[in-house]
């Protein structure tokens, strides 16, 4: 049912309709890069806002586990 709406297979017109449509990737590196693409595409300011993570929990947690928090 998922391969049937493949955005690379289809039609101009479906695209549109599909356009904010959510999105299911297989990895982590290609959902990234999607967010990021649409992000761009949006033209607006992007603020980087850095924060110390406070909890140990969390500073040794994976990014999995800390709910996206990076470790920058």
């Amino acid at each position: 049912m998922l391969r049937t709406r493949d955005y690379s297979i289809l039609t101009a017109e479906d695209k549109k309709i599909f356009k904010y449509a959510f999105q299911i990737f297989p990895i982590k590196k290609a959902a990234n890069e999607y967010n990021c693409r649409r992000l761009i595409d949006l033209g607006k300011p992007i603020a980087y806002v850095p924060s110390k993570i406070n909890c140990d929990t969390y500073s040794s947690a994976s990014s999995d586990d800390a709910k996206r928090l990076g470790k920058y």
